[in-house]
């Protein structure tokens, strides 16, 4: 059954990018951070943008112009300044939802895909950007989910709660329940912990795994909640916050989110292909104990997007 769904598009536009030499870019020859960054756009497009003289970077408030590029080696902290002349972005769904709102917080839904800030081949198709459209001026990000990712956000009106829900996540006081739908079905277990390290591969990807160099530790918590169809929904608690965690952690047990474009049976890990559809798996509740606070989707959203 196809649903049909509200979407927002915006005219093309100029638009200027940033983006920040990270240290794991240092001392790295400009096209190599380039390519492994964003490997979906590849050098060929990146070479004509630099004949253009569309990219230059910033290092030490001194501009290194294109013609100086090869044989360049960035260095952590320098900023890569790329114009877009004619900048297309790519549609969202128009489905954003107020759920609860006071002087202090403000949470909502989040369709996919959306990302939550500007950033890539986003600017004003970002949460953030609409809802200062819609007159929600200053509102500060205290947690993210993926673009892909769709379900409940909370941000922040003031400094003061933005500061207070930060530290609640970086001290692991909040407790996070997503739902996925997963192909297969978990051999009968109702309730596993799965325990992968996880690391950056290339690009946005990342992988999971026992014995990863230079990973971080990462556990999930899943509960088998019923069938669904063919598939099978999960109940999913991230007990840490690595990107990409969830998605990781039911590939690695051998259920993967059904439609993710990357980590699903058949999935692309290469970094080159790029995630233009939103995946089964939603973020259905948040719980902040030491702040009294706490939201949660009801179960027929959360069912109603799982199966879009």
């Amino acid at each position: 059954m196809t649903v049909s769904r509200k979407v927002r598009l915006v005219s093309s536009y100029p638009y200027t990018h940033h983006t920040t030499v990270r240290s794991d870019g240092h001392g790295k020859e400009f096209y190599t951070y380039l390519a492994e960054r964003f490997p979906y756009v590849g050098e060929k497009l990146w070479r004509h943008r630099e004949n253009e003289g569309l990219i230059y970077i910033l290092r030490n408030g001194k501009s290194i112009k294109a013609s100086n590029f090869v044989g360049v080696y960035l260095v952590t902290g320098d900023t890569i300044v790329h114009h877009v002349p004619n900048m297309i972005e790519p549609s969202v769904p128009d489905e954003i939802m107020i759920l609860e709102e006071d002087s202090d917080i403000v949470a909502l839904f989040k369709p996919a895909p959306m990302p939550m800030h500007a950033g890539g081949r986003y600017n004003k198709n970002s949460l953030q950007y609409i809802l200062r459209e819609r007159g929600y001026e200053g509102l500060r990000i205290v947690h993210r989910l993926d673009a892909v990712t769709s379900g409940l956000v909370v941000m922040a009106k003031n400094k003061e709660m933005a500061q207070a829900c930060s530290k609640a996540f970086e001290e692991s006081n909040v407790k996070k329940i997503y739902w996925a739908r997963v192909q297969g079905y978990p051999n009968g277990n109702e309730e596993y912990l799965i325990n992968a390290s996880i690391r950056r591969k290339k690009g946005f990807v990342f992988e999971c795994g026992a014995n990863l160099k230079a990973a971080f530790d990462a556990q999930t918590l899943c509960t088998f909640l019923r069938k669904e169809g063919q598939d099978t929904l999960i109940e999913c608690q991230p007990i840490t916050g690595r990107t990409h965690q969830i998605r990781l952690h039911l590939s690695y047990s051998g259920y993967p989110i059904y439609n993710d474009p990357i980590y699903g049976k058949n999935g692309d890990n290469s970094g080159v292909s790029l995630q233009n559809q939103g995946i089964a798996l939603v973020s259905k509740s948040l719980q902040f104990p030491t702040l009294g606070l706490s939201f949660s989707l009801s179960d027929q959203l959360v069912l109603d997007t799982l199966r879009q």
